[in-house]
């Protein structure tokens, strides 16, 4: 099992919308790592922009496929979707308050952390599990509270 951050853009997709719709089943654009990219790898929702950061967790149900976005995603697209591509099924675990960049780049356990270096108009990045079990924790202790 691996652990990713998946990016969106909230200039092109409604994610905190999405959140609160109770439909589990969820897809995801992969634009990279689509070979190391497996079922029942976890992913976390990464929204991109001024309030930038965590804001969910998804369970992945497949591996990369060439598809088509299902029909209940197509409503939250600021821009149509770009057709048959290549998409993950997932299902979403964890539907939080924002868990900021800005704090999140402070802990020690994620300072080497992808996303905040390098290329960041990528959307896929890959954590180690060190990292991803750090921000799983850091999720479940907010549900908790």
């Amino acid at each position: 099992m691996r652990y990713w951050i998946y990016k969106t853009n909230p200039e092109k997709y409604r994610i905190e919308e999405r959140l609160h719709d109770p439909e589990p089943e969820i897809t995801w654009k992969v634009t990279r790592y689509a070979d190391l990219t497996a079922a029942g790898d976890i992913a976390f929702i990464w929204m991109a922009g001024e309030q930038r950061g965590i804001v969910g967790a998804m369970k992945l149900s497949s591996a990369p496929v060439m598809m088509d976005e299902i029909p209940t995603e197509l409503p939250y697209y600021l821009e149509p979707a770009q057709g048959s591509t290549l998409r993950v099924k997932a299902v979403l675990t964890h539907r939080i308050a924002l868990l900021p960049s800005i704090h999140l780049r402070n802990y020690p356990e994620l300072m080497k952390c992808a996303v905040f270096h390098g290329f960041q108009q990528a959307t896929n990045f890959l954590l180690t599990e060190k990292e991803g079990t750090f921000i799983l924790d850091l999720i479940e202790k907010q549900k908790a509270n």
